[in-house]
């Protein structure tokens, strides 16, 4: 065994004689030094143990490659007063590898062998531009300023440094900067997502009491999220907190088998919401006048501004149609098409170009917390049926939050497909009462078809008479 190699036992055995994991903490830790992954992304709840590996990860790596080691909490003062005052990181090793105090200032220990680990909020991107670390830690990267990894990630490259993300999930259903991090991420291999309760020091009881307590207020969803560690609606400020992926998504094949007996009786919708710079969203939806069900079948949801134009669209959108109706215009089946009346390029283009009728919504007459609410009705009382193969319809419905200040839906919410959905109603006339459907009418009742020598004979057997005496 070499010097570096007796130093390097010394070290593990050091940090471990101080703290064991436990057994997911250890699948985490095995990622970063086993498998050596780039990036590792742990997902878990509150109590979890996060602070131990992150203390475990940083210590090691500091002790194992001289340089700049560095932790990062959403803010500054977070990191301060959680991560640093508390003397966690700090005291979590053996205190000979210390190079004299800690920097309370810079919040930055120095070790014997000329690392450092230094401790900073995401708000203080700016003063990281030139940083170039050994290793990095983001801390509730939910909360992160957007900008922090797009100063941050280039640096990571200088030395090939490791990148440990901890985070509970997010309450919205969308976040950019959070996901776009998870993207090519490997459940089990570099992403792990832990409940709290998987921490066996975490007592039983305490935990179903705290359940208890936040169902019972009405708070199911922090319970979720903060201990599940699941990624959930959001609560209080959910604008559609009864909408349900489990119930209201349905597969395509059996969405559309439900359809085929009863595709004469329904309307068939095309109502788009165009925008060349943003989305362009179409939705495909079918309405059931006789007992208000309103499917939801597919969707066109283009955020590629070279694909937004009328040109590209509406082709998909007769290709569309044929696909989710074979053979509508054989049946007399004809789609009532709807659009956003701020976009009258598209139905001009649309009329002149490919001889499509497309009619505006008269949104005006419609005001949008009437919308909604139909929306939510509709929800409640099982008349919402939704394809899975609207995946953007459903994560805007998911994602739908109101902004506490105003009571109105959060400006950065996605709402073109949501727009769509209740356009479509509007434009329908679809409200919660059923039609009746017609009767079959009775046999009896129906005209009879008969032929001339019918018509005789009959007469014939109503002339059989026994002459004048029967008068």
């Amino acid at each position: 065994m070499t010097d570096p190699a007796l130093y390097f036992a010394k070290i593990i055995t050091d940090l471990n004689s101080r703290w064991q994991p436990h057994p997911a903490q250890q699948k985490i830790l095995n990622a970063l030094f086993a498998h050596m992954e780039s990036v590792v992304f742990s997902e878990c709840g509150r109590k979890f143990g996060k602070t131990e590996v992150i203390a475990y990860f940083l210590w090691r790596r500091a002790l194992t490659v001289p340089g700049g080691h560095y932790y990062f909490a959403p803010e500054q003062k977070q990191a301060k007063e959680i991560f640093w005052a508390a003397g966690r990181l700090q005291s979590f090793g053996p205190p000979e590898y210390i190079a004299g105090e800690p920097n309370n200032t810079e919040m930055r220990i120095r070790f014997t062998n000329g690392s450092f680990i230094k401790v900073d909020g995401s708000d203080n991107f700016n003063s990281h531009r030139g940083t170039e670390p050994h290793s990095c830690v983001y801390d509730e990267f939910r909360d992160f300023r957007p900008e922090f990894h797009q100063v941050m990630g280039p640096n990571l490259g200088v030395y090939t440094a490791p990148l440990l993300i901890c985070s509970t999930p997010p309450e919205q259903m969308e976040l950019h900067h959070y996901d776009g991090m998870m993207k090519g991420l490997v459940k089990g291999t570099n992403h792990f997502n832990y409940p709290t309760w998987v921490n066996p020091h975490m007592p039983k009881a305490w935990l179903a009491k705290e359940k208890a307590t936040l169902y019972m207020r009405g708070e199911g969803d922090v319970w979720e999220r903060e201990y599940g560690a699941r990624r959930v609606r959001g609560g209080s400020n959910s604008i559609f907190p009864m909408f349900d992926p489990a119930v209201h998504v349905r597969p395509h094949a059996e969405v559309m088998a439900e359809l085929v007996k009863d595709r004469k009786k329904l309307i068939w919708q095309v109502v788009c919401d165009p925008g060349n710079s943003t989305v362009f969203a179409v939705l495909f939806r079918a309405v059931n006048p006789y007992n208000r069900k309103v499917y939801r079948l597919d969707e066109i949801y283009e955020r590629n501004q070279g694909e937004t134009s009328t040109s590209r669209i509406v082709p998909r959108i007769q290709a569309m149609k044929e696909e989710l109706c074979p053979g509508y215009e054989a049946y007399g089946i004809e789609w009532e098409q709807t659009y956003d009346e701020a976009a009258t390029w598209f139905a001009v283009e649309a009329g002149n170009s490919f001889d499509e009728t497309f009619v505006p919504t008269r949104k005006a007459d419609s005001p949008i917390d009437v919308g909604l609410s139909l929306l939510k009705d509709q929800m409640l009382s099982g008349l919402t049926i939704i394809s899975d193969r609207c995946r953007n319809l459903v994560r805007e419905y998911e994602n739908f939050i109101r902004d506490p200040a105003s009571g109105k839906p959060r400006k950065d919410c996605d709402d073109h497909a949501v727009d769509c959905d209740r356009y479509g109603n509007s434009a329908a006339g679809v409200d919660l009462r059923p039609e009746n459907e017609p009767e079959a009418p009775d046999k009896d009742d129906l005209p009879r078809f008969r032929t001339p020598e019918q018509d005789l004979e009959s007469d014939d057997d109503e002339a059989d008479y026994g002459g004048l005496a029967d008068f």
